[in-house]
């Protein structure tokens, strides 16, 4: 009940960031004072409701979420009051030439004294100070930690979720706020075909969570598994589904997440990831993209960027590391040909994410049909899976999405303005044949050798 509370608390607040982000576009660009107002008050309701939502003070991620949001309110609550006085001057003052300069961004910081938990209408007055409204939304934003801000940490008084050595708390404060997700509904069913990835996958996380006393020694997990192949078919589907089944934690991490203005700030960041990670374990470390992060290292490549290769490298399979540690590294890439060759070392099984076949490829068309009315036969997505040979699963699903609007473009404006949408009719195969000629192949022939090629070289020919 806590972690749902706290999941439903950072949901507001991200609403709440919204909301605030479009008042002060309309505050600072357009002068639309108006706008801005109705913008900030729908943030301020969504804080409302984030702050008075019970969260236990032991929870010290949701204190500094509490905190954080508390400060928003106050500094937006003072923002309307602003607006709301130039309105009123403005509209008491008939001529332009009349009006009297007054100061535009005036807000007034949050009470020193403010309990994290303390009721916003508890909250004591203060006098107003000249404040620009970028200061909302450095306040409104999740940023990367800066230098100040760790030479600050100190003296706040908040606190991360774990204390760990020679890591800095900001940097875990932000990996546990920023990096960790919560568990996407999504099951290994979901994923058409590939599998051989997910037997892989299975052998990998679910089992040694079941039974761990089993797969130690030799038969100890892999800590790295690489899915490459053409993209649009289910790479990342399968890491939501192996962070839905799972009984560990799961990072979901980018090159964004690890980089940083300031040199060594990134290396720090891999540090504290696989920390928490350790400390967390059961864990699952997922980066999408690896390529991004883990390319080749070059001579003429940045010295920051090459040091949070190395760093990332030493932190998977270094000095520090222990062969018992329950971590799994789960990598996707569209290009795995220009992976770092030690980066490849560490990830023992390479799986290639083919193409869907043509029973897979049927299996597709009819789960994105399932919803949807239609007329079709099982001949008619026997053609269907027959005709699209060589799509990968985002070409079927955009290919079923513009069949489906084949009933809808019969009909005239006027006519879709009346008719209830029980009245329109089925999709049926001639729609079909008109998206095959506009929907094709994103996937060319030579891409295709080069994966097959790679895969014969370094990939898992088991299947």
């Amino acid at each position: 009940m806590e972690g749902e509370a706290y999941e439903l608390q950072k949901e507001y607040h991200q609403r709440a960031t919204g909301y605030i982000k479009q008042a002060l576009e309309c505050d600072e660009s357009s002068n639309n004072t108006e706008t801005a107002i109705l913008l900030y008050k729908k943030g301020i309701r969504e804080l409302e409701k984030a702050v008075n939502i019970y969260i236990d003070p032991s929870n010290s991620r949701a204190a500094e979420l509490n905190a954080k949001m508390r400060k928003n309110l106050t500094m937006a609550r003072d923002r309307v009051n602003v607006l709301q006085d130039l309105i009123r001057k403005e509209n008491a003052i008939p001529t332009r030439a009349q009006r009297p300069t007054s100061p535009r961004r005036v807000l007034s910081p949050p009470p020193s004294a403010l309990s994290k938990f303390q009721s916003p209408a508890t909250a004591t007055p203060m006098n107003h100070a000249v404040i620009k409204p970028k200061q909302v939304a450095n306040a409104a934003k999740k940023e990367l930690p800066t230098r100040s801000d760790h030479d600050s940490a100190s003296s706040q008084s908040k606190r991360p979720a774990l204390k760990l050595p020679n890591v800095e708390p900001q940097l875990i404060s932000y990996i546990l706020d920023e990096v960790i997700e919560s568990r996407p509904n999504v099951k290994f069913d979901d994923v058409g075909g590939q599998e051989s990835a997910k037997r892989a996958l299975e052998e990998a996380v679910i089992l040694p969570v079941l039974r761990p006393e089993m797969f130690t020694g030799l038969r100890a997990p892999v800590r790295g598994i690489l899915l490459f192949g053409p993209p649009g078919n289910g790479k990342t589907m399968l890491a939501k589904a192996v962070a839905s089944e799972a009984k560990a934690r799961f990072f979901n991490i980018s090159a964004s997440s690890l980089t940083s203005k300031y040199v060594g700030e990134g290396e720090k960041l891999v540090r504290a990831l696989f920390a928490a990670a350790r400390e967390l374990q059961p864990s699952i470390i997922f980066i999408d993209e690896v390529d991004s992060l883990l390319t080749e290292r070059k001579e003429s490549e940045h010295d920051a960027m090459r040091r949070l290769k190395t760093e990332f490298l030493i932190q998977f399979d270094g000095v520090q590391t222990n062969s018992d540690d329950r971590i799994l590294v789960l990598a996707a890439t569209n290009r795995p040909f220009e992976l770092d060759d030690a980066a490849l070392r560490r990830f023992p099984r390479r799986i290639y994410i083919q193409l869907p076949d043509s029973r897979t490829r049927r299996h597709l068309l009819k789960h994105l049909l399932n919803k949807q009315e239609h007329n079709l036969t099982s001949a008619d997505f026997d053609w269907i899976a027959q005709e699209t040979h060589g799509y990968s699963g985002s070409d079927l699903t955009s290919l079923a999405k513009d069949a489906a609007m084949g009933p809808v473009r019969e009909l005239r404006v006027d006519e879709l303005k009346k008719l209830s949408v029980s009245r329109i009719r089925p999709v049926s195969r001639p729609d079909f044949v008109q998206a095959l000629r506009k929907i094709r192949a994103s996937v060319t022939t030579s891409t295709l050798d080069k994966y097959i090629q790679w895969n014969r070289t370094f990939g898992d020919c088991s299947s």
